[in-house]
């Protein structure tokens, strides 16, 4: 299995963003390629809180651009939007990438099996 989790940095969150971020499950995930040129993907994510602050959570595919891009350089940008487009946040961050899950229950895949669920709804910031 190649699937990882990437926690794309770590805000302090004004409330009306922390509500779009929370009602929004998909955004648009902006990394830098080599020669410095963005590249964009449509991204599933989990906003939680992770030690006192909130934070994002998405997975990725070690064979993704998105993936190669941020292990080089981590300096990401994360869309959220409304869908009639009359509100949004750019969330700029550092993406953190998490060891890639290899056997059946082990840490890694724990954790991205906690995120899937967290996709699914059970939990965010509001």
């Amino acid at each position: 299995m190649t699937d990882s989790t990437a926690s794309v940095g770590e805000w302090a969150l004004p409330t009306a963003v922390a509500e779009l971020v929370a009602q929004r499950p998909l955004g648009i995930l902006t990394t830098l390629r080599r020669n410095g040129r963005p590249q964009q993907s449509v991204v599933s994510f989990a906003a939680d809180e992770h030690q006192g602050r909130p934070r994002i959570r998405i997975s990725v595919t070690a064979t993704r651009a998105m993936t190669r891009n941020a292990s080089r350089n981590p300096q990401v940008s994360l869309l959220v939007a409304r869908p009639d487009l009359t509100s949004w946040a750019v969330l700029n961050g550092t993406a953190e990438l998490n060891p890639v899950t290899t056997t059946p229950g082990d840490p890694a895949g724990e954790a991205l099996a906690e995120l899937y669920l967290a996709m699914a709804g059970a939990s965010g910031f509001a």
